[in-house]
């Protein structure tokens, strides 16, 4: 009879600790279901963030590539068609780079500006590179342009190029590009600073071509205003 009575209370402690098993796997299985469910969430909506964040830089970057167009480009498209034309405004005169008070101006050789700066919206950080084959520098200061040429399609072909360029955030950026003083371009993004593809095209040597750096050096810039 005691045996009888031992195997039943076998079989329940059996059958309890079977229950207590499956309740503690179930009870597993809800905290994993929910910790898996909460992390799905949290990836969804970071993705989220990110996508809304990044397409406000687009935004922002486009509205900087208008400003750049509308304020910078025009006005040095005018200044290189200006080489030759003695009536003309901008004939004769500097394309300057303050990247120190952020601003870019046209100034003659005695000093006095053609017309008002334009100043680079304060938000940014601008910085003005100089490339040449094999040879990449920023530039800081007052750094002064000088078209070579005199006159239309006698163009200089010492290859040089200068970009302005601002990062917004992470790859999101306007530039702004004069190669050779000769062709110019603005575009969104950010350049690649250790290889800048000249144009071979620009750089023929022909009849009337001149073959000076653009860059006007202090003693040149004080010469000219004696």
């Amino acid at each position: 009879m005691w045996g009888r009575v031992n195997q039943s209370k076998n079989r329940i402690s059996k059958t309890d600790g079977l229950i207590r098993n499956i309740t503690m796997y179930f009870l597993a299985g809800i905290a994993l279901l929910v910790i898996c469910s909460l992390s799905v969430y949290m990836v969804s909506l970071s993705a989220g963030q990110s996508s809304t964040d990044r397409e406000e830089l687009r935004t922002e970057q486009k509205l900087l590539f208008t400003w750049v167009n509308v304020n910078i480009v025009d006005s040095v498209n005018k200044w290189l068609r200006a080489a030759g034309k003695e009536d003309d405004l901008l004939y004769d005169s500097y394309l300057v780079f303050d990247t120190e008070q952020s601003r870019v101006y046209f100034e003659k050789e005695d000093g006095a500006l053609v017309r008002e700066p334009v100043e680079l919206p304060a938000k940014y950080d601008w910085k003005l590179y100089y490339f040449r084959p094999n040879q990449t520098k920023e530039l800081a200061g007052i750094i002064r342009l000088k078209n070579r040429h005199n006159r239309q399609n006698h163009y200089n072909i010492y290859k040089e190029a200068f970009v302005l360029q601002t990062r917004i955030s992470g790859d999101f950026g306007v530039n702004f590009i004069i190669e050779a003083c000769r062709a110019l371009g603005s575009g969104t993004g950010i350049l690649r600073l250790d290889d800048y593809p000249f144009n071979r095209k620009f750089y023929e040597k022909t009849e009337g071509t001149v073959n000076e750096s653009a860059l006007v050096s202090e003693e040149e810039y004080l010469s000219g205003k004696l």
